[in-house]
């Protein structure tokens, strides 16, 4: 799917959700069937929230650390969870341009919910192990085009393995932006 098409898909699956039910360490959940968005990088696609935006990109993009209040928004006390975002350092896909069509160009964290991101010729690939729609529906998106837009891509893919939605919506997340 396009991302004009993720977006019907998101609006649609967050009014009723479809799928298993799970039981994780949040709470429960209703998983969805995996889904694959490609689509061209799409300049101007931010959130509405630029300061949020800005700090999730910086974070991961360039490994900066967030202003304590950003930190406690979105990752409370979940360290190992801010630590391993700000590990990806996805600057590093671009080594100069050396690596640029090499498939071993790729950064990998599995603790990171976008955990796999590979640098190939004018397209990124990235992965999710693990999508929250409410929250992390619309940010993801925006982040993985952000990226591409400045590895200098044409075109981004994103995976998404287990899309879900938790049942009680208003405590599970550790993010209070939308």
């Amino acid at each position: 799917m396009n991302l004009e098409q993720y977006i019907h898909w998101r609006d649609n699956f967050l009014a009723n959700p479809k799928g298993r039910l799970l039981q994780s360490p949040r709470g429960e959940c209703t998983v969805g069937e995996k889904l694959m968005i490609t689509n061209d990088v799409v300049p101007g696609l931010h959130l509405d929230n630029r300061d949020l935006e800005e700090a999730e990109y910086r974070l991961i993009f360039w490994g900066e650390d967030m202003t304590p209040e950003w930190k406690d928004r979105l990752y409370g006390q979940d360290d190992d969870l801010y630590n391993a975002y700000k590990s990806l350092k996805l600057f590093s896909l671009v080594n100069n341009g050396k690596r640029r069509l090499s498939r071993k160009n790729i950064i990998f964290n599995k603790e990171c919910c976008l955990c796999y991101w590979q640098l190939h010729g004018s397209e990124l690939y990235v992965v999710s192990r693990s999508l929250d729609v409410q929250r992390a529906g619309k940010s993801d998106i925006i982040l993985v085009n952000r990226a591409a837009m400045a590895l200098g891509c044409a075109s981004w893919t994103l995976v998404c393995f287990n899309p879900h939605v938790y049942t009680d919506r208003s405590t599970i997340a550790r993010r209070k932006d939308k």
